[in-house]
């Protein structure tokens, strides 16, 4: 059995932890693996334990081809996948980002992000370079690295799926500290599912010891639950804005940024006249870029963080509650794809709500901070009459309890809903979809009907069937994932120490093992049928 793993900075010594304990419990494995950043791969080369085959997709060789090819490459691969690559292309958060979505420092200028060809050339590139590699390599199961930004993620499973490879990447369930092996880019778990679809038909809840015991703690946790938002922000260092002097400081950070970015920038211009090999035009373009983005950053806070920003809806209100997402990430860029537009999304369901609602938007704590909404977000959605914002600081869970219904695209407010009894619509799958106890609606001219069907589809449902619901869903759950240590450091919210890493690869290991040994993965036929065109 053949295994080819994509590598990221920080995955690298984790999937080389990963592949020792692999090949120990299953000696005739092979490996190859492959990165962006060619530099990764060095632990794999230097490897005195495994041998690896190294693979370079991204090689600029593959760039050496006429438009005519390139668009003959693209007609090929999308017959072949059934895939089209424009939506790639709009998940991508280098080539594809659109600023009209939000102020992202992506350093592709934005002339050659709508030049036809330059778009068209990129992804042919990529195109050929994964499916050389693939014709090459024969791997029968893919591992890809995790929070992948690009359009080869898309191009990777739409290679897996129509090729019969196995495309598998762990996630976390965001129950407890449990990862589960997925089996696609919307990290659907076909195992959990049909676990619960057994458990259903048998329907022995007393069986489910295990099931309805994190069902009770994950409830009495829930019930404890502090302001998430709250929490944030001061664990960031952002704060509400109730006087000047607050304006001050946060007009005085502004400054900072901007004297960081212009530092940066001498450095660069100093080593320039030093003889070194810097592109200015690049340095300017990039400071510039840098820029934008910052004072971006500062009206953003500057607005949603004053004290006057906001309120809470009036007793009796009746409202559908849409918690916002980050754009760009992993979940909302290529699990919501067709989501992304938030100002779109929520014109949408403005025209669709029943004429005694309205909309209560709250924005995303790290949508503060890390990325930036584009300039008027809050003053566009704050002009349509049946919308209103509520205050960031506002705890979420209680806009949840207190809602006739909860709109998701990525996140877990949905899941929070479910376990409150509150109705929840949403246009994606969701790994919650087996238990039936939300709706789903991605066809913006039935949204009016699917909402009021969506809030009387959730009243038949009693709280006994709920719960048994939900207790099959933990025991599906439990028999198909694994605990990681520090997850934080798993999921790259905080750089990890190597004994930590190695650990994590020996965690990740005894999950694929127990995925491997239930579904026999392992014992594949080897027939598989690459995608051909333009291979060496």
């Amino acid at each position: 059995m053949k295994i080819l793993l994509e590598l990221a900075n920080r995955n690298a010594e984790v999937y080389l932890s990963l592949c020792m304990a692999l090949k120990r419990k299953y000696p005739d494995l092979e490996f190859a693996c492959f990165s962006s950043d060619i530099s990764t791969t060095k632990i794999f080369e230097d490897s005195k334990d495994l041998r690896f085959s190294i693979y370079d997709p991204y090689t600029k060789k593959n760039q050496t081809y006429s438009h005519d090819e390139d668009i003959e490459l693209i007609r090929k691969y999308e017959d072949f996948s059934g895939l089209t690559i424009w939506k790639m292309i709009a998940a991508d958060r280098l080539i594809g980002w659109n600023d009209h979505i939000g102020n992202y420092p992506t350093y592709i200028n934005k002339n050659l992000r709508s030049d036809h060809e330059y778009v068209i050339a990129k992804v042919a590139s990529e195109i050929r370079g994964i499916s050389k590699m693939f014709n090459d390599f024969e791997p029968d199961i893919f591992i890809p690295a995790q929070k992948m930004g690009s359009i080869s993620v898309l191009i990777l499973e739409g290679m897996c799926k129509a090729s019969g490879v196995h495309y598998l990447i762990q996630d976390i369930s965001r129950i407890s500290n449990l990862h589960r092996i997925t089996e696609n880019a919307m990290m659907q778990s076909p195992e959990v599912n049909k676990d619960y679809h057994s458990l259903m038909k048998k329907n022995d809840i007393d069986s489910c010891h295990k099931g309805k015991k994190l069902h009770d703690d994950i409830k009495k946790d829930f019930s404890n639950l502090g302001n998430f938002d709250t929490d944030y922000l001061e664990t960031y260092g952002l704060f509400e804005i109730n006087n000047w002097t607050d304006s001050l400081r946060l007009f005085s950070e502004y400054i900072v940024d901007l004297l960081r970015h212009s530092k940066f920038l001498f450095i660069n211009i100093m080593n320039k006249i030093k003889g070194k090999n810097i592109d200015l035009k690049e340095r300017f373009y990039v400071f510039k870029l840098r820029i934008e983005c910052s004072s971006q950053r500062y009206l953003n806070k500057r607005a949603a963080l004053d004290k006057s920003f906001g309120k809470l809806p009036d007793g009796g209100q009746k409202y559908l509650y849409f918690p916002l997402y980050n754009v760009p990430e992993y979940s909302s860029n290529f699990q919501s794809t067709m989501w992304l537009n938030i100002v779109s999304a929520v014109e949408a369901l403005s025209k669709s709500i029943p004429g005694d609602w309205i909309i209560v938007l709250k924005e995303h704590p790290t949508g503060l901070e890390y990325n930036y909404r584009q300039k008027d977000f809050y003053h566009q959605l704050s002009r349509i009459p049946n919308v209103e914002f509520a205050p960031p600081l506002t705890n979420g869970n209680n806009l949840i309890k207190n809602a006739e219904l909860v709109f998701v695209t990525v996140g877990t407010s949905g899941w929070e809903a479910i376990l409150q009894g509150i109705p929840v619509l949403s246009p994606i799958k969701f790994f919650w979809d087996c238990m039936d106890l939300s709706h789903r609606s991605s066809d913006i001219e039935t949204l009016h009907e699917d909402i009021k069907e969506a809030v009387e589809k959730n009243k038949k449902i009693s709280a006994s069937e709920r719960k048994k619901r939900i207790t099959f869903y933990l025991e599906a759950l439990l028999s198909n994932s694994f605990p990681i240590s520090d997850p934080e450091v798993f999921q790259y919210y905080h750089e990890g120490k190597k004994e930590q890493y190695y650990k994590q690869g020996q965690e990740l290991a005894e999950g694929f093992i127990q995925y491997f040994e239930k579904t026999y993965i392992h014992k594949s036929d080897g027939k598989k049928n690459y995608f051909q065109y333009d291979a060496e």
